[in-house]
């Protein structure tokens, strides 16, 4: 939710996924967005999905 919150908006409804997969089919689906390592999208993409690269920001002391 931080994240969200830094980016300035706060969603209406959240789901947290154990499994990256479960968060992609979301996303194609068309309920919402997901915060995926870019690692996960080699394994599995789903049609319909759209990636951007995020700034690395150092969080922490």
């Amino acid at each position: 939710m931080a994240a969200f919150s830094q980016a300035g908006f706060s969603p209406n409804w959240t789901v947290q996924a154990d499994e990256y997969w479960s968060a992609q089919g979301f996303v194609a689906a068309g309920l919402g967005v997901a915060l995926i390592p870019s690692l996960s999208l080699r394994l599995l993409w789903f049609v319909g999905c759209t990636t951007i690269t995020l700034p690395y920001v150092m969080c922490g002391p």
